[in-house]
């Protein structure tokens, strides 16, 4: 209608508001901002990285067993900021023993600031001990702080080293197989590899706890079987045997390690390890099988004796592999007092009064020449027993089988067992009151609150 007011549309309404373009201005200026820091620091124009760090370790990549071998340190730093409070630590293990802490070297050097586009070099000495063609490993580790921060960086370099021959070797020769009960020599042999006189050394051993020490050669020091080597002229030799036995079961390994090093804390201890050697020895069990039995001729039998007996010592030896056994040899040592030894009747063996030992070989009877597989034999012993003694008198007897085998080195058995004498003696109780060598005193039959005596008879027969 003609009262309708008129509306004009403003020219400004198609433009951007002041506001509008304010807020485009900032997005442009933040993402101008942000785009520029990324840029900034991933350029690393003003961050300390470690990669901005150069190290190198430079050693020969094969040394000499205990001679000194240099390793030069050298470092650079490309970062635009200091490093300040800079360190350097050598760390490796000097000798064999892994597990050993004084063998752990641990040898740090300052280096003060290092500032941008600046070297530093340092010079390591280093001393190894170890077995021919083991590999080691050489730890360098900087560590290093930076303006405005209490943090400690560090960045790390390894070598690794080849070990030539150690300046003092030990060895082990000894069988690798061997039976149960068997005795058996191991030969230690230490040796002077360097060109000069060695020290004064220890030669440590551990045995397995199924090994049974018979002698030494020479004797050790100490329980722990440990003996001083003297110093030593390049090339020169020294050898320790040690002679045993093993107890096991078949196909069980035990393991003999021999180490050689420095002077300990005392003189039976190692300090730092040398070189160190093992040797795995195989036990079996042995073809020879034996079995013992006894009999007396007082009808006692089993397993006891009476005195005055005359036993029958009966064992069976026998060939139980598939292969045949020469020159077999079985000895049986007797001890203990209840055998008269003066009248023992050893049959066909060789009997020794004085060490009372009876062995039976192919000299004293020809079937021990070869024993066939799947063969046996059986020998008799008659011994004496004392007609009285004191304190339970025993016989112990103990077998020893020896043989050679054409598929294997030589073998033995063994086989002991102890017997003790029972006696006959009897003990009769009786208690008397009239017919008595005592008077006896009080009713009969006893009444209460009254004292009545008996005397006892003890019989022992």
């Amino acid at each position: 209608g003609d009262d309708a007011p008129i509306l004009h549309k403003r020219d400004d309404e198609n433009r951007f508001s002041f506001g509008t373009k304010l807020l485009l201005a900032s997005v442009v200026l933040l993402v101008s901002a942000l785009a520029f820091s990324f840029w900034y620091v991933t350029s690393l124009h003003n961050v300390v990285s470690a990669d901005n760090i150069d190290m190198t370790a430079d050693i020969t990549p094969y040394i000499e067993g205990g001679e000194a071998t240099p390793l030069v340190l050298t470092l650079r730093n490309r970062n635009t900021a200091p490093l300040e409070g800079a360190s350097l630590t050598l760390l490796y293990k000097q000798g064999n023993c892994s597990q050993d802490e004084q063998e752990k070297i641990q040898e740090k050097r300052d280096v003060g600031t290092i500032k941008q586009n600046e070297y530093k070099k340092q010079d390591f000495s280093v001393s190894l001990y170890g077995s021919e063609g083991e590999v080691r490993d050489l730890v360098v580790k900087l560590e290093y702080r930076v303006a405005g921060s209490n943090a400690l960086f560090n960045k790390i370099v390894n070598a690794q080293v080849i070990l030539r021959t150690p300046p003092v070797s030990v060895g082990i020769d000894g069988p690798d197989k061997i039976s149960v009960g068997q005795m058996g020599t191991y030969t230690f042999t230490i040796k002077n590899n360097s060109a000069t006189s060695s020290l004064p050394s220890i030669l440590s051993l551990t045995l397995p706890n199924s090994f049974t020490v018979d002698t030494t050669s020479p004797k050790s020091v100490s329980r722990n079987n440990s003996w001083p080597v003297e110093s030593l002229t390049p090339g020169q030799s020294k050898t320790i045997t040690v002679t045993g036995s093993f107890s096991g079961k078949q196909d069980e390994v035990a393991t003999i390690q021999a180490k050689i090093g420095s002077v300990g804390d005392t003189s039976a201890t190692i300090g730092i390890v040398y070189a160190a050697q093992t040797k795995d020895v195989t036990l079996r069990s042995s073809p020879l099988t034996l079995e013992l039995n006894l009999s007396g001729d007082s009808g006692s039998g089993g397993e006891s004796l009476r005195y005055g007996d005359k036993a029958t010592l009966v064992f069976t030896y026998n060939n139980a592999s598939t292969q045949a056994l020469e020159d077999v040899s079985i000895k049986m040592s007797l001890s203990g007092d209840a055998a008269i030894y003066e009248s023992i009747d050893p049959t066909s063996g060789y009997y020794d009064s004085i060490a009372k030992t009876i062995t039976w070989t192919k000299a004293t009877l020809p079937d021990l020449a070869v024993l066939p597989p799947n063969s046996q034999g059986v020998l008799r012993v008659v011994i004496p027993i004392v007609a009285k003694g004191n304190n339970s008198p025993t016989l112990k007897v103990s077998i020893v089988g020896t043989a050679t085998s054409k598929v294997a080195d030589d073998v033995v058995t063994t086989i002991s067992k102890t017997w003790g004498i029972q006696g006959s003696a009897t003990l009769v109780a009786s208690t008397q009151y009239k017919n008595s060598p005592f008077e006896n005193t009080g009713p009969i039959p006893p009444e209460p609150n009254k004292d009545t005596t008996y005397t006892v008879h003890l019989s022992v027969s």
